[in-house]
């Protein structure tokens, strides 16, 4: 889909926002963003043959699973068999989702131009990278707008011995 193309390149902005579901929410909500995206695109682009359809809610599903918060359980797991756990910051990993989301999809369809007969040439893996980047980038500029409206603030606050710790405050 033709979102803002740069040098007829286009990043994957169902990509970007599926990965600021899978980070923000639970396995399960980003499988259902991504079941979502991937009729969607399936409806739009009907000469790609359900892959859509299958890979996005399987890239939501991996990405979530690698990206999203632990919860206290596992923390308190972690704690007991004397770990260092904490959750990084989601500003970090959700383009990192993104990117790992949208690397894995460029793969497969440059798997499936290849199986369907065509030659894979270094423009194409070019225009793969940047396509990979510019997704990112489209991660970074929806990720506070989107999070905002999901209703998830962050709010800065002190603690004793240590200089800034950012908590998540569901609203709602």
């Amino acid at each position: 889909m033709p979102y803002l193309p740069i040098f007829d390149i286009v990043g994957n902005a169902l990509l970007a926002y599926i990965a600021v579901i899978a980070v923000t929410y639970s396995p399960f909500y980003a499988y259902i963003s991504g079941a979502l995206a991937g009729i969607l695109m399936e409806i739009m682009l009907a000469p790609f043959m359900i892959i859509n359809l299958v890979i996005f809610p399987t890239l939501s599903v991996i990405g979530a699973y690698i990206f999203s918060d632990k919860n206290e359980r596992r923390l308190e797991r972690d704690r007991n068999m004397r770990k260092e756990v904490k959750n990084t910051s989601p500003f970090i990993r959700i383009p990192l989702c993104a990117g790992v989301m949208a690397f894995a999809r460029e793969v497969i369809s440059r798997i499936y131009v290849y199986l369907g007969g065509f030659s894979v040439t270094y423009q194409h893996i070019l225009r793969a990278f940047v396509a990979i980047g510019y997704t990112i980038l489209i991660a970074l500029i929806i990720m506070i707008p989107v999070r905002h409206l999901l209703g998830v603030h962050f709010i800065k606050s002190a603690q004793a011995g240590s200089s800034r710790i950012e908590r998540v405050k569901w609203v709602g």
